[in-house]
């Protein structure tokens, strides 16, 4: 006969995670443990009386969702069209340069010439530091 099911087999083969063992069909002890874990399934989950009017309501209200997504999936695409060409237009428009841009592109180029003959001025004088607060004492004033 060997041995009996412990309680953690009889739940996996209530479960149907493991496949039917005919020891419980042969020992008497593990076919009682057996029904009475079947009858206390039976009472946990009573069955569910739905009625047919229900279930035809549902199904019906499921294909509308279906097919008023579908044409609403249609309406969107010229929108996200319309939208992509928008966003290429955009760009194209402001990745051209503009006249005054470049002026004053120019206009940078040249401050910066002079900024940089003004700061390499500086850095080649001959001079110590200390003396530069002295000619901003004699420097005219507009």
């Amino acid at each position: 006969m060997g041995r009996h099911l412990t309680d953690e087999e009889l739940i996996d083969l209530l479960y149907e995670i493991k496949s039917p063992e005919s020891h419980v069909e042969r020992c008497e002890g593990c076919k009682e443990r057996w029904e009475r874990l079947l009858a206390k399934r039976q009472a946990a989950i009573p069955p569910l009386e739905i009625p047919e009017e229900l279930l035809i309501e549902q199904r019906r209200r499921i294909y509308e969702r279906i097919e008023r997504s579908a044409a609403r999936i249609w309406s969107l695409r010229p929108a996200g069209a319309v939208a992509a060409v928008c966003v290429m237009l955009l760009a194209v428009f402001l990745s051209v340069p503009r006249p005054d841009q470049e002026e004053t592109a120019l206009a940078l180029a040249a401050g910066d010439s002079q900024l940089f003959g003004e700061i390499y001025s500086m850095v080649e004088s001959s001079e110590p530091p200390p003396i530069q607060p002295i000619y901003g004492l004699f420097e005219e004033r507009q």
